[in-house]
C-alpha cells in the first residue's frame, strides 16, 4: 500500500520516486531536497467495519533552506489531507482510499546532522482492498 501511495504522490506532484520521493526510508545518497514517506504505528482495528484497513504514515520533507523544506511539506499536505475516494494501484490489486487525514499540520522538527531543515507530518489513511478490475 505504501508504494502505491507514493506512486500516486509522484503522479500528482513534481516529486520522483527513488530520488526526490523516498519510499519507506531515506537512502544515504538521497538528494538534499527530498521527501520520505515511512510507515509508523498501525491504526486501530474496527471489528464492525473489518473491510477497512488503516495505515499511518509519517512524511518528512528535507531541504537546504527552511522555506524549501516547508514548501515541500505543504505541497504534500495540500495533496493528502482530506483526499478521499481515490483508486490507486494496478490490476489485479487496487486500493481505494476512503480518507486521508492529517494528524497534525507540517511541523518544523529541526535540522539533521548536515544542517538540512526538516518538517514532519503524520497522516492516517483509511483504505479498502479491491481485487480485480
Amino acid at each position: 500500500m505504501i508504494k502505491q501511495l507514493c506512486d500516486w504522490i509522484e503522479d500528482s506532484t513534481v516529486f520522483v520516486c527513488g530520488t526526490t520521493l523516498q519510499v519507506g526510508h531515506r537512502e544515504q545518497e538521497a538528494p538534499d531536497r527530498c521527501v520520505v514517506v515511512q510507515e509508523t504505528a498501525g491504526g486501530e482495528s474496527n471489528f464492525y467495519q473489518h473491510d477497512i484497513e488503516w495505515l499511518q504514515v509519517q512524511i518528512i520533507a528535507r531541504g537546504r533552506t527552511y522555506l524549501n523544506a516547508r514548501d515541500d511539506a505543504r505541497t504534500i499536505h495540500n495533496l493528502l489531507n482530506g483526499a478521499a475516494g481515490i483508486e490507486i494501484g494496478a490490476s489485479p490489486l487496487f486500493y481505494i482510499i476512503g480518507a486521508i487525514t492529517a494528524v497534525n499540520p507540517p511541523q518544523y522538527i529541526g535540522q539533521d546532522d548536515e544542517r538540512r531543515y526538516e518538517f514532519s507530518t503524520n497522516y492516517r489513511v483509511a483504505y479498502y482492498n479491491k481485487i480485480g478490475d
